[in-house]
């Protein structure tokens, strides 16, 4: 969803000409303009934009002004909406009345609320005289009120209107305005979706890395049936009609290559049209250049459109092989020609589909950390993302790092972090566990944590790896219970922004969490509103997971957690 105010002639300029203009097939856009706009120039703004998106809401200032628009461009642009802004203002309760009714006549399909303070004893009773009115959406213009004593209004508010009215109210608060998020974090809206998006697209891969736990080499045959499965075309683009407003991003990978998928680019179209941006983990093999043109084409006002982390794990072909004993040269040589060819782009029409650099830290590659900046440099990668490898089984436990290795590690990306700086590449390095600050007695009552700064990690059996079992909160209380353990993992609020949907249909509340709340057999915001995903989100607000001290994510968390502070 995109709400613009249009107000500066230059942005005023481009709506009008609208060649490039940055929006999705059907994504929503609200348009609202300045009084001091040109009453001519508002219909050609209004038809140029409807032919870019079929989901176009002109925001109006006045009933008079909303009948004398809508009546001239509903017969060219059918799918042209009005969002009336209501305003109360401390009406008298007959005369609100009255204007809730006729805005009920209108038949508006979205409404925008103004609010004060003072007036918020009005707005139950607005919404629940709309309560038989078909409406798009509902938008809430927080500008007039007061975060820290409102927030609490309406969050009483909400939950009446959940419990006496309907669960899937598409109700949010207008995002144009600065601290929409953190109006509804403190609200705790109900009826918010989600903003970020995993969709496991499919398990099958190509390639046999050693730090994988489902394609590496010595697990063929024992993993060919999950190692095969592929989320269904007609389910997927199903599930993208379904996303709410609230997404932002969409992910597509799963544990294999998503470009596997036949219906690829089918997903990323429809993502794209939906106005969401889509990132992609890949292994690059299968790009092309017809594929890079197209992407380049869906990029429309961010770098962030359509963004690839690229899981190269190689910076020459002798690291890359070695890691990928399936693979050759030439297969390494063909990735940083497409990586190049996506640079090239960028240079010659100044937007092309964004890509990360990534490498997974093992036995194999991490003498080349400071190679891989210089890599980073040499194809134009956003940025280098150098990831601590997680084990995933005695298959893998090969390639894990010794003691001395360690060791050494943390001197080479300490001289990869100062290449970075200096030759202005953007370095994103995870916390490892052996940068954790934890006390010698509070880690020996960790093993697990304990044993990786020892550097005794891979000598611990395989059932007890931390990432593999991925304790669940009754299990890992219950081992702080009886270790008397003062060291607490952070809580996560992550679910009430997150969601994974595995290529067997099942939706998980984090990208780590293994304990499933069940198949997607239903609409999606329906699942996302039921009460048996919000007993989950404070279940793991109150829970301490020890995967949690390893999240890669934390940075998200910590923004969810500020808005709700």
């Amino acid at each position: 969803m995109k709400d613009f105010y249009l107000e500066n002639p230059k942005d005023i300029l481009l709506f009008l000409k609208a060649k490039n203009f940055p929006v999705g097939k059907n994504e929503i856009v609200c348009l609202e303009f300045s009084p001091t706009m040109l009453e001519e120039n508002i219909p050609h703004i209004l038809k140029n934009v409807a032919t870019k998106t079929d989901r176009l809401y002109y925001k109006g200032r006045s009933r008079k002004e909303d009948a004398r628009f809508c009546a001239q461009w509903t017969p060219l642009a059918p799918l042209e909406y009005s969002v009336p802004e209501v305003s109360f203002f401390k009406t008298p309760w007959e005369k609100h009345l009255e204007n809730t009714q006729e805005l009920v006549s209108l038949k508006a399909q979205a409404i925008e609320l103004k609010l004060q303070s003072s007036d918020l004893n009005l707005l139950l009773p607005t919404l629940m005289l709309l309560k038989e009115s078909p409406l798009d959406f509902i938008l809430i213009d927080p500008s007039l009120l007061q975060l820290n004593s409102d927030a609490l209004k309406l969050r009483e508010i909400f939950s009446y209107l959940k419990t006496h009215w309907r669960k899937d109210l598409p109700l949010f608060f207008s995002p144009s305005h600065p601290l929409s998020l953190k109006w509804e974090a403190q609200s705790l809206n109900p009826f918010r979706g989600p903003r970020l998006v995993d969709i496991d697209l499919c398990n099958s891969c190509d390639h046999d890395c050693l730090f994988c736990g489902l394609h590496h080499p010595e697990l063929k045959g024992k993993s060919e049936g999950k190692a095969s499965l592929r989320a269904s075309e007609e389910q997927v683009l199903k599930l993208i009609a379904e996303l709410p407003p609230t997404v932002e991003m969409v992910t597509l990978g799963g544990a294999g290559e998503p470009f596997l998928h036949t219906g690829i680019m089918k997903v990323i179209r429809a993502l794209r049209e939906r106005g969401i941006n889509v990132c992609l983990f890949s292994n690059f093999t299968h790009m092309s250049q017809s594929i890079l043109d197209e992407l380049q084409s869906l990029v429309y006002d961010s770098p962030l459109n359509i963004w690839i982390i690229a899981n190269i794990s190689g910076c020459d072909p002798q690291s890359y092989t070695r890691t990928r004993p399936s693979q050759g040269p030439k297969t390494f040589f063909k990735i940083i020609k497409h990586l190049k060819y996506n640079y090239d782009l960028l240079k010659r029409h100044h937007k092309a589909a964004t890509v990360s650099l990534m490498c997974v830290v093992n036995k194999e590659n991490f003498k080349f950390l400071p190679e891989f900046v210089a890599l980073s440099l040499d194809i134009g990668a956003f940025n280098l993302w150098l990831k601590t490898m997680e084990p995933h089984g005695k298959e893998t436990e090969a390639v894990l790092l010794s003691q001395e290795e360690r060791k050494a590690e943390v001197t080479l990306r300490a001289k990869a972090q100062w290449a970075a700086r200096k030759l202005r590449v953007e370095f994103l390095s995870e916390k490892s566990p052996r940068e954790i600050e934890i006390s010698g007695e509070e880690s020996s009552k960790y093993p697990l944590i304990k044993a990786y700064l020892e550097g005794t990690f891979a000598e611990i059996p395989a059932r007890d790896y931390f990432i593999r079992q991925r304790f669940t909160q009754a299990h890992f209380q219950k081992k702080c219970e009886k270790q008397n353990s003062k060291l607490e993992a952070p809580v996560c609020a992550v679910a009430y922004e997150y969601l994974r949907l595995t290529v067997e249909g099942e939706v998980l509340p984090c990208c780590s969490f293994k304990e499933s709340l069940g198949k997607l057999d239903k609409n999606l915001m329906e699942f996302w509103l039921s009460p048996e995903y919000q007993t989950k989100r404070q279940e793991m607000e109150k829970a301490h997971y020890e995967f949690c001290l390893f999240c890669p994510h934390r940075h998200i968390n910590e923004r969810i957690k500020a808005l709700h502070s």
